[in-house]
């Protein structure tokens, strides 16, 4: 797991964890980097890592990943692409002049966003109850952001990954991590979002 103490603030976490994670010689969890989507589409993305063959060692199977992979990947075509949130980035001129345009336009992201969210959330919620718990593994979105540099040059590295805990004990304790650490922000003043109410940082 990510060996936090139970007391230690999320936004300390400065980095993922690592990809595979053992305890006494086994395989408890696996952490498979995953992009939401690209920058100007939703070709490309998704797992960006090979699937490690020690995963079908443990309780879960082939067919099992596959199909949980295979609802993911149905669920990331959703995903605001960054080109679309890029391009409301450039409506700030005639948010100068026409304050209600910004305004609207804000709103349609952050709804999106959030609707996107929900979807993820009910896909952990069904690949969990459908086929997860049954076997004793839970799955789980995260994500990692972090400040680079400073000043004007300063900005984000946001890193997003899939964990998948293999035993009951790894399993409960996935289950009561956050979704998201490091940098975290609340946007919500300016008609975004609140990440540490979201299921993984937002491109």
């Amino acid at each position: 797991s990510l060996l936090l103490p139970v007391e230690m603030d999320p936004s300390q976490v400065k980095q993922p964890p690592p990809k595979l994670i053992y305890k006494d010689g086994k395989l408890v969890r696996a952490n498979l980097l995953w992009e939401p989507s690209s920058w100007f589409s939703k070709e490309g993305s998704g797992i960006v890592v090979p699937i490690p063959e020690e995963i079908f060692q443990t309780a879960m199977n082939r067919n099992d990943l596959d199909t949980v992979l295979k609802e993911l990947e149905e669920v990331r075509k959703k995903q605001p692409t960054s080109c679309y949130q890029f391009t409301t980035s450039m409506l700030i001129f005639p948010c100068i002049i026409i304050p209600g345009v910004c305004c609207i336009q804000r709103m349609r992201v952050k709804n999106r966003v959030l609707k996107y969210d929900r979807d993820l959330r009910e896909w952990q919620e069904q690949m969990n109850a459908r086929y997860l718990r049954s076997i004793g593994c839970y799955v789980k979105t995260q994500s990692c952001a972090r400040q680079v540099g400073s000043g004007e040059h300063s900005y984000r590295k946001k890193e997003h990954w899939i964990a998948i805990a293999f035993t009951a004990e790894e399993s409960q304790r996935l289950a009561n991590e956050p979704h998201v650490f490091g940098h975290i922000v609340d946007l919500t003043c300016c008609v975004g979002v609140k990440e540490e109410d979201m299921c993984m940082h937002p491109l």
